[in-house]
């Protein structure tokens, strides 16, 4: 699944902060990231306080639940991709996200 996806999934990770996650995964992640190119590798942090995710991401573009400012209703994003598949638009994902 991941040689599927790295290389050829149209989107580009320029860095992922895995907030408080649990020992299990990083100790899964450890060995499925050993098929993942080096660089993409380097793009993953784990953190354990969101401050260090402040640092690096304006504290307002966050989820209100991590502090920020953001709200996002999943049941309303959900709806607004049927519409769309049901009405045959195709869009970006940076569209679709700025649709709701």
């Amino acid at each position: 699944l991941v040689n599927a996806i790295v290389g050829h999934f149209p989107i580009r990770i320029e860095s992922a902060y895995i907030l408080n996650a649990p020992f299990i995964f990083k100790g899964m992640f450890s060995a499925i990231s050993l098929l993942m190119p080096a660089k993409l590798r380097k793009r993953f942090h784990f953190v354990n306080d969101i401050e260090e995710v402040y640092k690096v991401i304006e504290k307002d573009l966050l989820l209100e639940e991590h502090g920020g400012k953001r709200v996002h209703d999943s049941t309303v994003w959900v709806s607004s991709q049927m519409e769309r598949e049901s009405n045959g638009s195709v869009c970006s994902l940076k569209e679709c996200y700025e649709a709701v």
